[in-house]
């Protein structure tokens, strides 16, 4: 019996061995064959994993693309194209106090002079960086001063009333803006608007006496029955010069160059500031043209809008002039068989008499 165990062990134990030399002989050939073919995936894996991170981190994101492709609309003054970017940004990024101020001139280009500004009068109220508000400063500053002067030289009182009634809720103790604004409503005779926004100042304040005085000698009793302009004086008084005008059916057409462009512009007494079409204004080299603002204007098919230039150089009849200011209109607005209107913004530069039987237009150029 004890033979028997004896040999069972024997050959237990050679199982055994044999079982653990087998383990590790497929060890071996797993360590020699399969596991550098392993090893060369894991590394193949972990390279090009650890590559598209690095291409990752080395692109810009989403918001970063976003912005430089404001920016660089912005730079090329692509307005029209600008409004669905800046939401999209700005819906992620509400506080890029850059990409708000760019959305203030957006609104200045792409709806009026008067809501841009008001945007960025309230942008200054909230903006936390020392520079962009000092930009913002200065930017106000600058586009007000520019705008304000050519609308007062063009004498376009509704443009100007329009261009200030939002912004002085927005800045009631601007001096600038209270005596520019009642000046407005002086020129159109509305002494209650004048008088209302006059009560900002004390009757003693030069601005408020300034104003009255002027509203006073434009529409006072002592100037009401003298001649109303000398734009229509005696029929005996020599004008200098005469320009032919173009029948179009019960209106008339004149030519003038602006910018160094020939137009053909329909004469109307009722344009505040003489207005071209986008084609026509789109033939004018981008060096002989200055954007002011977008303002609102009359014209004799009424209220209207359009973006204020300044042209370098005019010529109308034998008068030559190094500036002339134009409002662009919407192509629609306009007749396909004349290139914009001949508003009043020039013709006050003359004292001027409409000849209807000889269709010729009398001028006289003011001192």
């Amino acid at each position: 019996m004890i033979r028997v165990l004896l040999v069972l062990s024997l050959l237990a134990n050679a199982y055994l061995w044999y079982r653990l030399h087998a383990i590790e002989h497929a060890a071996s050939l797993s360590t020699s064959s399969h596991n550098p073919s392993a090893t060369q995936e894991f590394e193949t894996t972990h390279h090009t994993d650890t590559t598209r991170l690095s291409k990752r981190l080395s692109q810009p994101t989403k918001q970063n693309s976003l912005k430089e492709q404001i920016l660089t609309l912005y730079e090329q003054q692509q307005w029209p194209s600008l409004g669905p970017l800046i939401t999209e940004y700005l819906a992620k990024q509400p506080r890029d106090w850059q990409v708000l101020f760019i959305e203030g001139q957006y609104l200045i280009h792409t709806q009026t002079s008067a809501v841009g500004i008001a945007y960025l009068y309230q942008l200054l109220n909230q903006v936390d960086d020392p520079a962009i508000s000092n930009n913002i400063s200065d930017y106000i500053d600058a586009h007000m001063q520019n705008l304000i002067r050519a609308l007062l030289f063009n004498q376009d009182w509704y443009a100007l009333s329009l261009l200030l009634e939002p912004l002085i809720q927005v800045d009631p103790l601007h001096r600038g803006f209270i005596e520019t604004l009642a000046t407005s409503y002086a020129e159109q005779n509305l002494p209650n608007a004048m008088f209302n926004t006059l009560g900002a100042v004390t009757q003693d304040d030069v601005i408020y006496q300034r104003v009255v005085e002027r509203w006073r000698q434009r529409y006072g009793e002592a100037t009401n029955n003298s001649k109303s302009s000398d734009a229509l004086s005696s029929q005996n008084e020599q004008y200098a010069s005469s320009i032919a005008l173009m029948p179009n059916g019960n209106q008339w057409l004149t030519e003038i160059r602006l910018g160094g462009q020939t137009m053909t512009l329909l004469l109307d007494t009722g344009a505040s500031t003489t207005a071209i079409s986008q084609n026509a204004f789109a033939t004018i080299p981008t060096s002989n043209k200055q954007f002011l603002g977008r303002i609102m204007v009359n014209t004799a098919n009424g209220q209207s809008q359009g973006e204020l230039y300044r042209l370098n150089g005019a010529r109308f009849g034998q008068w030559t002039f190094a500036e002339m200011d134009i409002v662009v209109l919407n192509q629609a607005e306009l007749a396909n068989d004349f290139d914009g209107l001949l508003g009043m913004n020039l013709l006050n530069r003359f004292a001027w008499q409409f000849d209807a039987t000889n269709g010729k237009l009398l001028l006289t150029a003011r001192n």
